[in-house]
């Protein structure tokens, strides 16, 4: 479902603190929704209780080729997420880890005092992400199919189950995120 912010709600964010800019990146929902060749998919729930998840695609030489991710919260971690996807696209993992809530805030122009910890949140999550594709273990196939993932099945054993993907399940989630399967 599409929809656009109205005059009346844009002027109630203005009023609450949000730049014109961040109501922009929110209400163009940039880098919004899923990457169906993403090589990572990392969700981080903040202690407010926003959650965002990042799905990067990361080309051999470590540079984020493109990313999209997902929201549970407000329109400051929608803004915050999608400026997060803009400055990291087309940089190296070790550059991309630097970005700071302040650069988030900085390329936003500006979010209400009391969502300050929406940036936080994007930049952890991203910290977080970015670990975990380092930590990953590389599995061939005959390894993964002997492989004990997460929810306490073998590859093998996964293969013979009728399952889709679903980014919300936090155990198929930490299977996808602990490996991935090479080719040899």
């Amino acid at each position: 479902m599409s929809w656009n912010l109205t005059g009346e709600e844009k002027t109630l964010m203005i009023e609450a603190g949000y730049s014109g800019r961040a109501i922009e990146i929110f209400d163009n929902k940039v880098n919004v929704g899923t990457l169906e060749d993403a090589n990572l998919s990392f969700s981080y729930t903040g202690p407010c209780g926003d959650t965002i998840i990042l799905h990067l695609l990361i080309g051999d030489d470590k540079v984020i080729d493109d990313i999209r991710f997902q929201y549970i919260g407000c329109p400051a971690l929608a803004a915050s997420g999608s400026a997060l996807t803009v400055l990291m696209k087309g940089k190296h993992l070790k550059k991309a880890r630097n970005i700071t809530p302040e650069e988030i805030i900085e390329y936003l122009g500006g979010l209400p005092n009391d969502h300050s910890h929406c940036p936080l949140l994007a930049a952890t999550t991203l910290q977080k992400a970015i670990e975990t594709y380092k930590n990953k273990k590389r599995l061939t196939k005959k390894e993964h199919d002997e492989y004990v993932h997460f929810c306490g099945l073998t590859g093998k054993e996964l293969e013979g189950l009728h399952h889709s993907p679903c980014s919300n399940c936090p155990m198929v989630q930490s299977c996808e995120n602990d490996h991935t399967i090479i080719d040899t």
